[in-house]
């Protein structure tokens, strides 16, 4: 024996490479647009049998590969003049599933019968992780600049400014409601000082809560900066909502962020999710933290504009007359003076 093969060999060795290539192939007639040939990999990729794909009179590459049946029939179109060419495409399986594929096909005659051999590699899980890491970039971008927005907060008065800030920040995260409570000076009390619905673009006021009545979540916001409840009805720390505010309302999720001011728990902003519970990103916790930030620093001004206010009507009540200078020059004087 030379250690040649003859043509009958080599045809199943041809074949057996054919079928076990680890990469989904197919052959089709160019004219037809029908299968001839499937390898394994193809079969389980697509959902249907081998023999659905090649004995079938209904099945055509078109149908199982593009959803955009144009665009496909045109590059079948013009096979004679590009014998080679790769593109992405989306596959719709038997089931009904779509999956994301990156295609190389190549043009061949035998027999003087036009074929294509098709390799195709399934690339959804590249593309959704690609996806996610774009929208996240996205999202990122969106809350960064809402907060640079919120900056311009200080000057609107305080029921504006937190008005803007709740609105801002349902707005960024797609919570239906976002709220700032306001801790009595007893630490005993939530009180509602704003709160807006996405829904129907709405603000109110005024609710209360009593930590006696609800002191696991009290307690909470006393010991952690955030508190994330991904299941808000069996979360042990938001669990005591569940039939008095949770169910009635559909809230699924809660992200609360406490208020500090000179590092005493002064509030809380709440984000409250209708819906499918959902897990909250370590991004979106960051925004929802640097929201409660915002509301201390609005605070803090708050304070001390009426701390400036304060002093000026002391400074102007007094009956003795009073003047503030420095090196020999006037910096206040009151009216006495």
């Amino acid at each position: 024996m030379d250690g040649r093969v003859d043509g009958r060999e080599s045809e199943a060795l041809y074949g057996l490479l054919f079928s076990s290539a680890y990469d989904p192939q197919y052959v089709v007639d160019q004219k037809s647009n029908r299968f001839l040939l499937v390898n394994d990999a193809f079969v389980q990729l697509t959902g249907y049998t081998v023999a659905e794909l090649t004995a079938s009179n209904r099945i055509t590459l078109s149908l199982i590969l593009p959803e955009d049946h144009q665009a496909f029939e045109a590059r079948r179109i013009r096979a004679d003049k590009v014998p080679t060419e790769s593109y992405a495409l989306r596959m719709r399986r038997k089931d009904g599933e779509v999956r994301d594929l990156d295609l190389s096909v190549r043009r061949l005659s035998v027999g003087g019968r036009a074929l294509t051999l098709g390799s195709a590699r399934d690339v959804t899980e590249r593309t959704r992780r690609l996806s996610e890491i774009q929208q996240r970039a996205e999202r990122t971008q969106a809350q960064q600049s809402a907060l640079l927005d919120l900056e311009k907060t200080s000057g609107e008065g305080m029921d504006a400014a937190f008005r803007k800030v709740a609105e801002t920040s349902a707005r960024i995260l797609g919570t239906e409601r976002v709220g700032i409570w306001m801790l009595s000076q007893d630490g005993t009390e939530l009180a509602c000082r704003e709160q807006f619905f996405l829904s129907t673009s709405s603000h109110e006021a005024g609710a209360r809560l009593k930590a006696l009545e609800y002191p696991r979540y009290f307690e909470a916001l006393s010991s952690i900066r955030v508190l994330a409840a991904d299941d808000a009805v069996t979360d042990p720390r938001t669990m005591e909502f569940t039939e008095a505010y949770l169910k009635p309302l559909g809230i699924t999720s809660m992200l609360d962020v406490g208020i500090r001011l000179g590092g005493r728990l002064v509030g809380v902003t709440c984000h409250e999710h209708t819906g499918p519970a959902r897990s909250w990103t370590p991004e979106e916790q960051a925004f929802a933290s640097s929201v409660a930030d915002r509301v201390g620093l609005l605070l803090e001004i708050d304070q001390r504009h009426q701390a400036e206010e304060l002093f000026q009507q002391l400074f102007e009540a007094t009956t003795e007359g009073i003047v503030v200078h420095q090196d020999g020059r006037i910096l206040f004087a009151n009216r006495n003076a």
